[in-house]
């Protein structure tokens, strides 16, 4: 319930975005609908600072503005926004199967995006993840991280997935989401009925980080929506996952009793 308004003070209306991250009092929001229900899924909008519900789909970053003002910008290639996170101090954002930039500059007199990673390719709404240490991306075929030293001076790619690649080959639509407890990361597409996880730890072994989760659940590791929350039960961080019949699960769960026998589960 929270009513958004304009630079000018109007009332805005119903305003929507896909992503949102905070950053230096300022919430900055990625693929978004406006108070009119006109998608613009290639505008970025930062609120004003210490305000997040005061913003533009009319003003750019100018020195005309404020340094506090709002603002808005426009993808430079003009492709959806697929993925926004905050990552070392910086904003990083992806187009759909486009390529990843930063956003630069120090107010709304001079935000501006930069080139971070040409022909990343990044494709799915939730294709893009903060890992920790790196951010992890989903592109046809393989899932990918972005490498960089702690200023980003130099950004190379390094595919994740190059010892499973035959098995992603018609992968196109990633769903990606990490936990920060396990240091697990969970990548999968709509209707495969798998996930594959990849375990952090052993990323420069010599063992394999990937196993495929499937099961005889009637879930059929097909999630409706994932995402990492923490427990009412315990405060610790746990995957949580939903089916199309609004069952709720949670992954990692220790309980030697399963479900309580109501499926059959083979691992």
């Amino acid at each position: 319930d929270v009513t958004f308004t304009d630079e000018l003070g109007g009332a805005f209306g119903d305003f929507k975005a896909k992503y949102c991250v905070i950053q230096n009092e300022r919430a900055i929001f990625g693929n978004v609908i406006d108070s009119t229900a006109t998608a613009l899924p290639q505008i970025m909008i930062g609120s004003k600072v210490s305000d997040y519900t005061e913003i533009t789909v009319t003003s750019q970053p100018s020195s005309a503005l404020g340094e506090d003002d709002p603002f808005f910008i426009t993808t430079p290639d003009l492709r959806p926004i697929n993925g926004m996170v905050s990552a070392f101090t910086i904003i990083a954002l992806s187009t759909q199967e486009g390529q990843f930039y930063q956003l630069v500059g120090a107010s709304a007199k001079d935000f501006a995006f930069k080139e971070f990673y040409p022909e990343s390719g990044a494709s799915g709404d939730e294709s893009v993840s903060f890992v920790g240490n790196d951010i992890f991306f989903g592109r046809p075929g393989r899932v990918e991280s972005l490498t960089a030293n702690d200023k980003f001076g130099d950004v190379e790619n390094n595919d994740l997935s190059v010892g499973i690649s035959d098995l992603l080959e018609d992968y196109d639509e990633w769903h990606i989401e990490y936990s920060q407890r396990t240091q697990k990361v969970y990548c999968y597409q709509d209707g495969k009925n798998e996930i594959w996880v990849f375990y952090k730890p052993l990323r420069n072994s010599e063992i394999s980080p990937w196993s495929k989760m499937t099961t005889s659940h009637s879930m059929n590791m097909d999630p409706s929506a994932l995402m990492r929350a923490y427990s009412p039960d315990d405060g610790l961080e746990y995957i949580y996952f939903g089916d199309t019949a609004g069952n709720l699960y949670r992954m990692d769960i220790e309980d030697p009793g399963g479900d309580g026998g109501l499926n059959s589960i083979r691992t």
